[in-house]
């Protein structure tokens, strides 16, 4: 199950009110994001690494053109927002949670299980 703050439907909305007027469906779409690595050379010929951890379930907006997406792809989440699940590059599948708005931004906050 999947539940979202009445402050993530808000930035939600906002963020489809910024997007134009073009008639799209709606979606917050969950997702895995993996940790990033980069590696470069040093003036001395040794290998750096940067290391960004961070995997963590990831939420984000985005609209398609109506019927691209069919209709009973997603679940119902909030107005005519749908909820997409991607965890095909995921440890597991996702086990429910809350969207929320942190620093600005959407979050997910995995429940407890």
């Amino acid at each position: 199950m999947v539940t979202i703050t009445a402050d993530a439907i808000a930035k939600v909305e906002q963020l489809i009110a910024s997007a134009g007027t073009a008639q799209m469906d709606w979606f917050v779409i969950i997702s895995w994001e993996k940790g990033a690595a980069d590696n470069r050379r040093e003036a001395d010929g040794a290998v750096s690494w940067n290391i960004a951890r961070g995997e963590r379930w990831v939420a984000e907006v985005a609209g398609n053109h109506i019927g691209k997406v069919p209709r009973e792809e997603g679940t119902p989440l909030f107005g005519e927002v749908r909820l997409l699940i991607q965890d095909r590059v995921a440890p597991g599948p996702f086990q429910g949670g809350e969207i929320h708005v942190e620093g600005g931004a959407l979050r997910v906050r995995e429940h407890a299980i």
